[in-house]
């Protein structure tokens, strides 16, 4: 394993700051859209109420992943395979799908596993250090053979 890209990276899971960011904004404009639409109340304010319920599931959720340990850890391993283990299943192999999307920001992954669920990884600045966010893009560039260095 002389390739340093090639090590294995180990991703535990923990919503992003920027991400909760996005989420309350995108909360707080959804709360707009449903005041200013000139819906009759019997309309706006469940749909309020189910925009506010949504955002405090959101809170709770990301309270948690920083209060405990995480619950789910993506592992990609020396050859190019993705496993999720999770604390109360196990490990289950994923096939990563078309359509994820690599900047130097952000990283957006699509999986399926083998029970044919489908899981979404979001990972920002905040959530890998620098290193580990270079070799994943770098090896998601090159699945096949990653450049001995860069």
């Amino acid at each position: 394993m002389n390739n340093a890209f090639l090590q294995p990276i180990v991703i535990d899971y923990r919503l992003s700051r920027g991400v909760w960011i996005y989420l309350l904004l995108l909360h707080f404009f959804a709360l707009l859209a449903v005041w200013y639409s000139h819906l009759h109340l019997a309309f706006s304010l469940p749909g309020s109420l189910v925009v506010l319920g949504s955002l405090a599931w959101r809170f709770r959720q990301w309270r948690d992943s920083a209060q405990y340990p995480p619950a789910q850890r993506f592992i990609l391993d020396s050859e190019n395979r993705w496993w999720l283990r999770k604390q109360e299943a196990g490990d289950r192999r994923l096939g990563l799908l078309p359509g994820s999307f690599v900047h130097p920001g952000m990283i957006i992954l699509r999986f399926v596993d083998d029970t044919k669920a489908r899981h979404t990884l979001i990972l920002c600045r905040d959530n890998l250090d620098a290193d580990a966010l270079r070799r994943l893009r770098v090896r998601l560039r090159y699945p096949n053979n990653p450049p001995a260095e860069i």
